[in-house]
């Protein structure tokens, strides 16, 4: 089993939840023969990277998502129907366009950002609330209208201001997108960019605006600011990933009864 991420182990958000994700199957199933875990790969390596892992016998891969993964995943997915490719955040739409064994394990995070919206709304008085994200993928159009309307249901006039960075993997875009959105009058700001977040969440801890964390519990990125966190529990995920292809592998092979 192979987690594979473009993003940093330490980001605090997405990299760093598929990594305690990897540390919780390693512990948990122990008598898997290999697991591995690798961050920080490059765009433009990713159909190379699962070529080798594939060659290497890799039977299971979780993975960023099946946006981020996409063009890689239909170059060679197809090619190893043997393997189960796992992507978390991933609509249905998405998955639907990918090869059979490439399978979307998401959460209804659209809830949580409800959640964070009537929260974010409760606190602001400018009833502007920022949201910052990496990149414009149908899962942050459900995030983004998850936290609207949260907002609006404790304020009807509430205003979500949205932006998009154009990378998951750079903090200092991040914090200039921020200062844009903060410059607008926003005094809450959410983010769901991973490394580019850590930017954001600087931004916010320099204007000293009211944060909304993603994926863990990011209070301890800005423990006076932050006022909840909207969790992906990669380790859940990924545990259901990993029953679920035991589960096909013995459907594949069971012997057949007259």
């Amino acid at each position: 089993m192979a987690f594979c991420t473009i993003g940093n182990r330490s980001d605090g958000s997405w990299a760093q939840g598929i990594y305690e994700a990897y540390l919780y199957i390693q512990e948990k199933y122990s008598d898997i023969a290999n697991i591995t875990f690798a961050d920080m790969i490059p765009w433009g390596d990713f159909p190379t990277h699962l070529e080798m892992q594939a060659e290497l016998g890799t039977q299971l891969h979780y993975l960023d998502s099946a946006q981020t993964w996409g063009e890689a995943l239909d170059a060679v997915a197809g090619k190893y129907p043997d393997a189960w490719y796992a992507c978390p955040g991933t609509d249905a739409g998405v998955i639907a366009l990918r090869p059979w064994n490439v399978a979307g394990y998401d959460r209804a995070e659209q809830e949580g950002y409800f959640i964070a919206g009537a929260v974010a709304a409760l606190m602001s008085k400018t009833g502007k609330i920022g949201y910052c994200v990496g990149l414009d993928y149908p899962e942050q159009i459900r995030c983004t209208s998850g936290l609207e309307l949260g907002a609006k249901w404790v304020n009807p006039d509430a205003e979500v201001v949205f932006q998009v960075i154009g990378t998951w993997i750079d903090p200092e875009k991040g914090y200039e997108t921020a200062k844009a959105v903060l410059a607008t009058g926003c005094d809450v700001l959410a983010q769901y960019a991973d490394d580019s977040g850590v930017g954001v969440i600087k931004a916010g801890q320099e204007e000293g605006v009211w944060l909304i964390g993603v994926v863990r519990d990011m209070q301890d990125f800005a423990p006076d600011l932050m006022l909840t966190s909207v969790l992906t529990d990669h380790y859940l995920l990924a545990e259901r990933a990993l029953l679920d292809y035991e589960l096909v592998l013995s459907s594949m092979y069971q012997p057949i009864t007259p």
